[in-house]
């Protein structure tokens, strides 16, 4: 899925698509004629603008028309402008300071388009399911955060890739959070020791979500889960 971005204010449009591409999600700026002819594609438009105004109504009603999907971002989103935003066919309408709450629709709209089949079993047994946020433990779940969902997307695309190679600290902080800060080790350290708890077995003796101090964590996946991404790989290189 591709968040097209559609913004009267240049550099309100680069904080959305700076927003989109944390969230996981591709993005790009577009016309509104070019959003309309892509709504079809199922992508999901973001909206700027300065007003509820004549101009963005039309906006509105002409993606409304073509079953886009749309979400709309106003500086002063007042209850009365909201519910008229809603009520123009918006999944969301947000003020330009909701960036968090922004962020997560937009990482739940990326992990809701991953396929149903995206899986990750694990060397224990233990199933991730990662459009659905949980763990399958036998016959238990247990709830999976988005950034527990991406942390754990990266280190099961290195074990594809590199199986038993610690991916760095720095590198999951910016791609999960997109900055870094004196607290970043200690905000990893803490995601996974949750992680922990719901993907091992016994999370004071990892067997699967592991790491090398000063050089970084790694997934331990089942033999044929290990095939499994490395034949995708093969194909999608073919």
């Amino acid at each position: 899925m591709r968040a097209l971005v559609i913004s009267e204010n240049r550099l309100a449009g680069l904080g959305l698509l700076t927003l989109a591409a944390h969230s996981g999600l591709a993005a790009q700026p577009a016309t509104p004629a070019e959003a309309i002819a892509s709504a079809h594609a199922g992508d999901l438009m973001l909206v700027y603008a300065d007003s509820w105004s004549e101009e963005t109504r039309g906006i509105l009603a002409a993606l409304h028309g073509a079953h886009a999907r749309f979400i709309v971002v106003i500086p002063l989103m007042e209850a009365d402008v909201r519910r008229a935003v809603l009520g123009a066919g918006a999944l969301h309408a947000f003020s330009h300071e909701e960036s968090d709450e922004i962020r997560s629709v937009l990482a739940n709209f990326r992990w809701s388009s991953e396929p149903a089949e995206d899986k990750i079993t694990l060397a224990n047994g233990y199933v991730v399911e990662l459009p659905r946020r949980r763990v399958r433990r036998g016959d238990r779940y247990l709830p999976l955060t988005l950034t527990e969902c991406h942390i754990l997307q990266l280190l099961r695309d290195e074990a594809y890739a590199n199986p038993g190679n610690p991916l760095p600290p720095p590198r999951i902080h910016a791609a999960v959070w997109g900055n870094a800060d004196a607290r970043a080790p200690a905000t990893l350290r803490g995601h996974i020791a949750q992680l922990r708890g719901k993907v091992e077995v016994d999370p004071e003796h990892p067997q699967v979500l592991l790491g090398r101090r000063g050089h970084g964590y790694w997934l331990e996946l089942a033999p044929n889960a290990r095939w499994r991404g490395l034949v995708g790989a093969t194909q999608s290189s073919g």
